[in-house]
């Protein structure tokens, strides 16, 4: 018999609180253990970034905005060969109003820390994207990393992160299961694959938000009974990868993308293998998770930064099934 959903809920939180003291203590570790060949000094704090904007994708009558991004790059004082790259993709439901402007702090602040950081805008519903298109641009997106890291050779496609948050928190879970997805799929045979994902308050679960609001349906064009194909393509929840470690960072007052959604995925890819980690952040609702100005702000960058520097060293690994 299961437990009783209290207790369940309790057990998740301890699991949480733990899981914050490891994410946190990970670099002080890794770092005490010693590094291998290639390793690079831990980002700190500089102080200053660079930014340009890049467009990856031209298509006929779509803004050049909508299919850019804005690379964040560290000061020169921070330089030291390639920096560990962090893709950081904005949400807003999927639906037009919101883009990369409202992360733009979060990169600076980021990219301020050492890290190159890609922030990248695409085409949401009500603004030409919707299903495929979302999907296929914030692949293309993603994957233009390697064109950028051409003619920026401080990006260090070995060690790419993807970080979203909301909506963007979805595409970004969703990445690290592209290397899972059929050839014709859209975002299938990526060109980079991420070394971790960290979501802030993501939709980990297309289904269970559809209860919330219209926004999946919108984004999805119909619900998992009318396109189950589209579902099990990108529900974070059913396209996984235990590869790739994702650490979930939530609100205990989100009341948009409710906590249990990240305590579900975290759950599920563990039991799957995989390397994942639950972070629940007290008295904390949806938004502030990714506002530079919230006072639990830098305990998020910094476990951000202990993720995109060490990887899959810096995740409990799962037990599998």
């Amino acid at each position: 018999m299961p437990p009783p959903p209290h207790t369940s809920v309790g057990r998740r939180r301890w699991a949480a609180a733990i899981i914050v003291a490891l994410i946190l203590v990970a670099a002080a570790v890794v770092a005490l253990r010693g590094r291998t060949a290639g390793d690079t000094d831990s980002p700190v704090p500089t102080g200053r970034a660079s930014v340009s904007t890049h467009q990856y994708l031209s298509v006929p009558d779509v803004d050049p905005e909508t299919l850019s991004g804005f690379l964040f790059r560290p000061s020169s004082e921070a330089m030291n060969g390639a920096r560990p790259t962090i893709v950081l993709i904005h949400g807003g439901g999927w639906i037009k109003g919101a883009t990369a402007e409202y992360v733009r702090p979060a990169a600076q602040a980021l990219a301020a820390r050492g890290f190159v950081v890609w922030s990248l805008n695409y085409r949401r519903a009500g603004d030409g994207g919707g299903w495929p298109v979302t999907f296929t641009d914030l692949a293309a997106g993603v994957d233009h990393l390697a064109r950028l890291q051409e003619s920026v050779p401080e990006i260090d496609l070995s060690r790419v992160t993807v970080v979203g948050h909301s909506a963007g928190g979805q595409l970004a879970a969703w990445t690290a299961g592209r290397g899972t997805l059929p050839d014709g799929a859209p975002g299938a045979r990526p060109t980079v694959r991420p070394h971790a994902v960290v979501s802030l308050a993501g939709v980990l679960d297309m289904r269970l938000s559809l209860t919330k609001n219209d926004h999946v349906l919108r984004v999805m064009g119909g619900t998992p009974e009318q396109f189950p194909d589209r579902y099990l393509l990108v529900d974070p929840l059913e396209r996984m990868d235990p590869r790739v470690p994702v650490v979930a960072i939530t609100g205990t007052d989100d009341t948009v993308v409710p906590p249990r959604e990240a305590a579900e995925y975290v759950e599920a890819l563990r039991r799957n293998g995989g390397s994942t980690a639950l972070i629940e952040i007290p008295q904390t609702g949806h938004g502030e998770l990714v506002d530079v100005h919230n006072a639990w702000w830098p305990m998020i960058a910094s476990a951000i930064a202990t993720v995109a520097e060490h990887g899959p060293r810096a995740v409990p690994a799962g037990t599998g099934a």
